[in-house]
């Protein structure tokens, strides 16, 4: 079978970065401060809000990064967090529940809202999600579904990034065996479960005048592929190369326009060639 399928699929990420900062989670937490009375003779305590009582002053304290400044990637991002003045990126880590400890200085902390940044946007060196590839065969259902479906692999993604291990089991057992899912998990997940049947049945829109695909017999060559591409519009860009199997065709084609490339998956997604 043929499968032609639109490069560009969005991804969620949710990350939250104390786990280098052994303070964060307790500045985080803490809600008040224990206020010795140094000008009276009577040892007494007493606590007081942190925001009210309690007066900070930002050390020089280096923090040692994962992030490396040389990565074009980073460089880049920490140009635009660089330009912003320090009470805004304050602000903004602060809006997505991070306080920027007292005891970071200025540098720590901008480095701190790139990562953050880099790590909601997918960008984090070493963090890149590895793109799922269509395979000959599988294991099961499940296995299917995430090489094939983007909807069903967003929705694993999201699980998983969020925690929610009983909602993936839910999902992966409803497309393995849907009435065995039914009866082990009720009602309390069929929200899941019609999520995952409309993600299965769910068109494919081609927002992008670039698809990729794979299926088209190897013995076609990149010639004869791409006359076939062409009798849909103008072809500006063809890379292909044989499968693993040695029997067909993978690669990537760049029309001149979305609505060839939508013509070209209308006319070939799921298109069996006989192989």
């Amino acid at each position: 079978f043929v499968h032609v399928y639109v490069v560009n699929i969005n991804s969620h990420l949710r990350k939250q970065i104390f786990d280098r900062n052994p303070h964060a989670n307790l500045i985080m937490h803490l809600r008040a401060v224990l206020l010795l009375c140094a000008a009276s003779s009577s040892p007494i305590a007493a606590f007081a809000p942190v925001t009210s009582c309690a007066t900070f002053v930002r050390r020089g304290v280096t923090r040692r990064y994962a992030l490396d400044y040389s990565d074009p990637a980073v460089s880049e991002e920490f140009g635009v967090v660089q330009s912003m003045a320090f009470d805004e990126v304050e602000t903004e880590l602060g809006n997505l529940g991070i306080p920027a400890p007292p005891t970071m200085n200025d540098f720590d902390i901008r480095m701190m809202l790139v990562e953050v940044r880099m790590r909601s946007k997918g960008t984090l060196p070493g963090t890149q999600k590895k793109k799922r590839e269509k395979k000959a065969s599988y294991a099961n259902k499940f296995e299917e579904a995430l090489h094939t479906k983007p909807r069903i692999e967003a929705m694993y993604d999201e699980f998983r990034e969020n925690g929610d291990n009983n909602s993936l089991n839910a999902m992966i057992d409803f497309l393995n065996d849907k009435e065995l899912a039914t009866t082990r998990y009720g009602t309390n997940y069929q929200g899941v479960f019609d999520a995952v049947s409309e993600a299965l049945v769910a068109k494919k829109e081609v927002t992008s005048p670039k698809l990729e695909f794979s299926g088209f017999p190897a013995n076609m060559g990149e010639a004869a592929l791409k006359m076939t591409f062409g009798a849909l519009g103008d072809v500006i860009n063809l890379t292909c190369q044989t499968d693993e199997d040695g029997l067909t065709l993978t690669g990537s084609i760049e029309f001149d326009g979305v609505d060839a490339a939508a013509a070209c998956f209308k006319q070939y997604e799921g298109m069996d060639m006989g192989m």
